[in-house]
């Protein structure tokens, strides 16, 4: 084996080497970072519970807090980046919750998401499949959460019937003969019970 073999090795082992303590500090700096901004907006809510005019006390509080941290810290203390830390803290009150295998640019696309089954499935399939920021947004952003609840199957629609003293609500599948006409569609099956609530609700109010 020549000297200059012998050399290559050692650089690729070295290589090696030096890229998995790399991304070692990656994943310990992000880790780290996601428990501080964690921790940040715990403080941040803590102390809005504590005031008396919330919406006045958190415009001009996240203010001079970003000005104050951005002049001690550097970048990343912006007022929406706070609110960011907020909500992060808000939406995962339990810290065990929160993955450090994403990154907090993948928790700031999650977090603009408002509704909570569509967020959960966003954030576990981020995981599952490693996408990357930019991934992850485009799959927000192309409907995947709609296009998987919608797939191929037949539509279900709900029947409401009314009489003087009572509602129904049933569901009715497929395979029916007559041409049925829809006004609206949506992709969850609400509570039998709730919808029958819900309109029960609306017939009273009706008849007063």
């Amino acid at each position: 084996m020549n000297e200059l073999k012998i050399q290559q090795e050692m650089v690729n082992e070295i290589r090696s080497i030096m890229n998995t303590a790399r991304q070692n500090v990656a994943k310990r700096v992000n880790s780290e970072l996601l428990v501080a901004y964690w921790n940040i907006g715990r403080v941040i809510v803590e102390h809005e519970q504590d005031s008396n005019e919330r919406a006045e006390y958190g415009q001009k509080t996240l203010k001079l807090l970003s000005r104050t941290l951005t002049t001690e810290f550097g970048k990343g203390f912006s007022v929406s980046n706070l609110q960011f830390m907020r909500r992060f803290y808000q939406t995962y009150q339990i810290q065990q919750t929160v993955s450090v295998k994403l990154s907090w640019s993948h928790y700031c696309e999650l977090l603009s998401i408002s509704d909570r089954d569509k967020r959960s499935f966003y954030e576990k399939e981020c995981e599952r499949s490693g996408w990357s920021v930019r991934e992850l947004k485009r799959q927000i952003s192309t409907s995947l959460f709609e296009r998987l609840l919608l797939s191929d199957n037949p539509p279900i629609g709900i029947i409401l019937c009314t009489d003087k003293s009572s509602v129904a609500a049933e569901y009715a599948l497929g395979g029916l003969s007559n041409s049925i006409f829809a006004s609206t569609y949506t992709y969850v099956i609400p509570d039998k019970e709730r919808l029958i609530e819900q309109v029960e609700a609306v017939l009273n109010e009706c008849s007063e």
